[in-house]
């Protein structure tokens, strides 16, 4: 694991809203909400993060959408203390990536939650909860052709840096095990914290 740069909150909720806006599975929710808040949505898709102003809308937007400030949603118990980080992971320290702790990842990757134990069952072709594996290998195949994807957002405990769960990037974790032999290193936004901090997040 190589750092590449410090990060800060700011950066990484303008990540977050970023990859979220595009996701098929989430942008249809998400942009009704910043049009109903009246947001300019280039404040999403092309975010300033050296811009007080849009830092300030875009932490709003996602306290409100994802319960970010306001311990609710995918953020409940989520740590305050913690410090962000671009890194780059090899191939060998990308397949330690685990999903969150949510029932269909949990089913995906027969128990393990490891991204990389989800392909026996997406290569088979078995659905987990109905849900058709086909997004994760459009994505796979356009990642292969060359798509340059957002950044993951991952958290690790600052003790256990190896031991990562996925926060943003589900998907495209998917897309990145099924293509993982193509893969010398991978940058990542990676925030971390105390263990003791980050196993009070009921995803961890």
């Amino acid at each position: 694991m190589k750092i590449i740069r410090k990060s800060t909150p700011d950066e990484m909720i303008a990540v977050f809203l970023k990859s979220e806006v595009t996701s098929k599975r989430f942008s249809k929710s998400l942009v009704s909400i910043i049009e109903s808040m009246n947001i300019d949505l280039n404040i999403i898709t092309n975010p300033d993060i050296t811009n007080n102003s849009e830092n300030s809308v875009r932490r709003s937007l996602l306290n409100y959408y994802r319960g970010y400030e306001n311990n609710k949603y995918i953020f409940k118990d989520f740590p305050k203390d913690i410090e962000w980080y671009y890194v780059e992971l090899t191939q060998f320290e990308l397949k330690k990536v685990k999903y969150i702790n949510y029932n269909y990842w949990v089913e995906l990757s027969s128990g393990s939650r490891l991204a990389i134990d989800a392909l026996e069952k997406i290569q088979k072709g078995i659905k987990v909860f109905d849900k058709d594996n086909d997004d994760y290998i459009k994505a796979a195949l356009e990642f292969r052709k060359g798509a340059i994807f957002d950044p993951l957002i991952i958290v690790a405990p600052i003790e256990e840096q190896e031991n990562m769960v996925v926060l943003e990037g589900h998907l495209r974790l998917t897309a990145y095990m099924l293509e993982i032999n193509h893969i010398n290193s991978l940058e990542v936004l990676i925030g971390y914290s105390p263990k003791c901090e980050l196993e009070k997040w009921y995803l961890f």
